[in-house]
């Protein structure tokens, strides 16, 4: 093999300057640590394909610089391929997790699940290896922690995609806090100015990815953010002023994520609900909205990722709209307001479902088809996988299914439309229980399919919407008396549903990210 690059070890040692080195001083008792993993690493050109893999199908979630990661990369294989004759140095596992990270990023339709799980655990590892380092020898910024804390999004992500939500947030919680100690949530020192684009890219990168998904995720399992006490002054990079350094994209997802943190702070009553709050939080969705439809020739253009990042922002739009809608309907419960909270909450729900019925649809279709539905409309689905509607999605389709049934009850012109609805969602959760465990969080969509069949046996699509008792098809295609809405709400709250749910989300991480689906018949029985 012919020499691509000698690296100057000199250069790429911690030397004060750089907080980026993928080298770092010789410890015999961590470099025996780290053997293993090195070991692990795939051969060149398997990595190679990783890495492309993950420039062309992941990495427009998370804008990593491609140069310079390849660059690393190949000062990495010099080291380990022509090592110097005096040993002084080692691979920095804060390396090791972020290239592992990037491998494991790799979707599941390209590279085996097995492999996929292996690379994951092989990053988690680097990352524990990382952290004792950084804890007992109080290492500083400058010996290469950013590395790792640019890789830990790309490790929630998959947590996430596996199901395992919980782990995520809690993961993006603990390096958060190492970030803030890092002080990376601040603007660059003056020492730091001599950095290269890619560095400081990287640098508010690397703060940002941590900060957008720990508010999503936050929103999600309604939970506080680890950053909503935070006053970072970090400026936030400009897709203007930089397009080819901060995607557009990024810059859209970030608005949402902010939003998220908003719409969450309500939810969870750290703020207090008013009509300027509920109209400035609306005029919000609809400028990202707004932002997203802006973004539509982009994403035609875009075969590859173009449809899948249309389908994230909107899912993201949907259910922050579904959410903010519940704290409304849950505060006007009573009021003269009521009726008219309950319709819009219905309206986001049936919105939100029929968006990702309609990308089910499309990806079940034929490459030259369109879906139309909603705000997804005349998007080709050509480049839509089955597996981007993973454990982040399947959980907003699910809050947004399970308030949608539980509010017609009190609004039976609604309920015309239900049974066909639900069988879709019910579609959608069969077929994502069936795909590897690896990568669908069949947890999951388990849990999720036996709650909408619960619906579906206990008739509760209907509702109160008709007096006539009628047969209609449940999930399973079979025949169901509706009952009345007396019938309907003890069977919500009692054992049916109940230990349905108990039963199916006991074998996953996320029960206690559930309990509010749960909780909601309570808060909008009123």
């Amino acid at each position: 093999m012919a020499k691509i690059y000698t690296p100057d070890i000199e250069c790429t040692m911690p030397n004060g300057h750089s907080c980026f080195d993928i080298f770092m001083q010789l410890n015999l008792g961590q470099d025996i640590q780290l053997s293993p993993l090195i070991q692990k690493l795939p051969p060149p050109p398997e990595t190679e394909r990783l890495l492309s893999a993950f420039f062309a199908h992941s990495n427009w979630n998370f804008g990593l610089p491609e140069t310079w990661i390849r660059t690393l990369v190949l000062r990495m294989w010099d080291f380990l391929h022509y090592p110097p004759k005096l040993n002084t140095t080692q691979l920095n596992p804060n390396w090791l997790c972020l290239i592992y990270a990037i491998f494991a990023s790799v979707p599941s339709y390209i590279v085996s699940a097995d492999y996929i799980h292996d690379l994951t655990t092989y990053s988690m590892s680097a990352l524990r290896l990382a952290s004792d380092a950084w804890l007992v020898q109080k290492t500083s910024i400058k010996e290469g922690c950013i590395l790792s804390c640019v890789a830990v999004p790309l490790i929630g992500k998959k947590y996430a995609g596996l199901g395992r939500l919980s782990e995520a947030w809690q993961l993006l919680g603990s390096w958060i806090r190492m970030a803030q100690s890092l002080e990376l949530h601040h603007e660059l020192e003056l020492e730091c100015q001599h950095w290269s684009d890619e560095e400081e890219t990287l640098w508010k990168l690397a703060w940002n990815n941590l900060a957008v998904w720990d508010r999503f995720y936050s929103s999600l399992l309604s939970r506080p953010s680890m950053i909503f006490q935070m006053q970072p002054n970090l400026q936030h990079p400009n897709s203007a002023i930089h397009p080819d350094r901060f995607p557009t994209y990024l810059e859209v997802l970030h608005e949402l994520s902010l939003l998220a943190e908003d719409i969450n702070k309500l939810y969870l009553g750290y703020h207090h609900l008013h009509d300027q709050c509920v109209q400035i939080l609306n005029l919000k969705l609809r400028q990202c909205l707004a932002s997203i439809h802006d973004l539509a020739p982009a994403f035609e253009v875009d075969h590859i990722a173009g449809p899948a990042k249309k389908f994230t922002l909107l899912s993201w739009h949907s259910f922050l709209k579904v959410k903010l809608c519940e704290r409304i309907c849950a505060l006007s419960a009573g009021t003269a307001s009521s009726d008219s909270s309950q319709t819009s909450l219905l309206d986001a729900c049936i919105e939100s479902i029929e968006m990702h019925c309609a990308t089910h649809d499309g990806m079940m279709l034929p490459s030259t088809s369109e879906t139309h539905a909603g705000d997804f409309q005349n998007v080709t689905t050509t480049c839509l996988p089955l597996s981007i509607i993973h454990s982040e999605n399947l959980l907003m389709l699910l809050e947004a299914s399970v308030t949608f049934m539980l509010q017609i009850v009190h609004h039976p012109q609604f309920a015309k439309n239900a049974p066909i609805l639900l069988d879709k969602v019910c579609d959608i959760f069969r077929l994502s229980s069936q795909q590897h465990s690896f990568m669908a969080g069949t947890s999951i969509a388990y849990a999720g399919l036996t709650i909408l069949q619960s619906f579906s046996q206990s008739g509760n699509h209907l509702g109160a919407a008709s007096d006539t008792k009628r047969n209609i098809p449940n999930c399973s295609g079979e025949l169901c008396h509706p009952l009345s809405s007396q019938e309907v709400i003890p069977n919500i709250s009692g054992s049916r549903i109940t230990g349905n749910f108990m039963n199916a989300w006991s074998h996953t991480a996320e029960y206690s990210s559930g309990n509010f689906l749960l909780s909601q018949h309570d808060r909008y029985k009123g």
